[in-house]
C-alpha cells in the first residue's frame, strides 16, 4: 500500500463530503466524535493498517452514529474502519472503474449510474505475464526476458506514483526500486496469479482468472477472507472458492458437441 500504486488506484478507501452539490448550504457539518467537518473533508476512512489505538465500535447489529456500523478514533473526525473490520457489508468501494464522469457539471451525477470508461480489449501487460508464464514452463528465453525481469518490469511501473486518489494530493514518487526488491528471486505460477490478481482487480477478469489457475492445474483459487454479515465488529471467516472442470468448462461449438454423440 505504501510502494505500489495500484491498491490506492483500485480502491476508494477515504469518502469526503460533498453537501454543497446535494443542495444543503451549511458551511461545516458534525461528524465522528461530534467533530466539524467541511465539505472536502475526509467523512468516512478505510483504514490501510490496524491502528495503535482501539477503536471504537458500535455493538454487534447496531449502525452507530455512522449509519454504516463504522468506529471512531480519538481526535479524528472521521468514522473508520479497519482492515479486520471490513466485512460483506462495508467494505472500500471500487475505483478503478467506477462511474466518473466530467460532463455532469457541478452535480453528484446519478448513483449506481452505468460505467462510462472504456473497456480495454487488451493490454501490453498482459502479454509480459503470457511471457513469464512461458519461461516458467520452460521456454527458451532470451537475455533480459526471464520470468522475474518480466514480472519486474509491471511491478517497477507500479511502483511509479503521479497522484493520490485517497489523499486527493499529487504524489509524484518512485517506489519502483523497493518493489523490484520485493519481488521473490523464483517466480512460479502461484506468483504469477498472484501478481495478476494485483494488476486487474476490478476489471471482469475473474473468470479468466479461475480458467487460468484451472488451466495451471489449480483446483482451486486462493483463499481469501471476508467478514460475517454484520454491521459493528465483525468477526473474519476463511472462504476458499473451490471449482471442478464441469463449471469451468468454456462453451464449446454445437458442431463439436455433436461429434461427440
Amino acid at each position: 500500500k505504501t510502494d505500489d500504486s495500484r491498491y490506492d488506484g483500485t480502491f476508494v478507501t477515504v469518502y469526503r463530503g460533498n453537501w454543497p452539490k446535494g443542495g444543503l448550504a451549511n458551511d461545516f457539518l458534525y461528524n465522528a466524535n461530534n467533530l466539524v467537518v467541511y465539505p472536502g473533508d475526509a467523512i468516512l476512512t478505510f483504514l490501510d493498517d490496524e491502528p495503535g489505538t482501539p477503536i471504537t465500535y458500535p455493538p454487534v447489529n447496531d449502525q452507530g452514529h455512522s449509519n454504516i456500523g463504522a468506529g471512531e478514533l480519538p481526535g479524528r473526525a472521521d468514522f473508520v474502519i479497519s482492515p479486520r473490520a471490513i466485512s460483506r457489508v462495508t467494505y472500500p468501494g471500487l475505483f478503478k472503474l467506477g462511474t466518473y464522469r466530467t460532463d455532469n457539471g457541478t452535480g453528484l451525477g446519478q448513483p449506481n449510474g452505468a460505467v462510462t470508461r472504456p473497456f480495454n480489449a487488451a493490454k501490453f501487460s498482459e502479454l509480459y505475464f503470457i511471457a513469464a508464464e512461458a519461461a516458467v514452463k520452460g521456454a527458451t528465453t532470451q537475455a533480459g526476458k526471464s520470468a522475474l525481469e518480466l514480472i519486474n518490469v509491471i511491478r517497477a511501473r507500479a511502483g511509479m506514483w503521479r497522484w493520490d486518489n485517497n489523499g486527493n494530493v499529487a504524489k509524484v514518487e518512485d517506489h519502483s526500486a523497493a518493489m523490484v526488491a520485493a519481488t521473490p528471486a523464483v517466480i512460479d505460477i502461484d506468483y504469477i496469479l498472484a501478481e495478476r490478481s494485483r494488476e486487474y482487480f476490478g476489471e471482469g477478469y475473474r473468470w479468466f482468472g479461475a480458467w487460468y489457475a484451472r488451466r495451471n492445474g489449480q483446483r482451486s483459487l486462493r483463499p481469501m477472507k471476508f467478514a460475517e454479515a454484520t454491521t459493528g465488529i465483525v468477526r473474519q471467516q476463511p472462504l476458499r472458492v473451490t471449482f471442478s472442470p464441469i463449471i469451468i468448462c468454456v462453451p464449446y461449438p454445437r458442431a463439436s458437441l455433436m461429434v461427440w454423440k
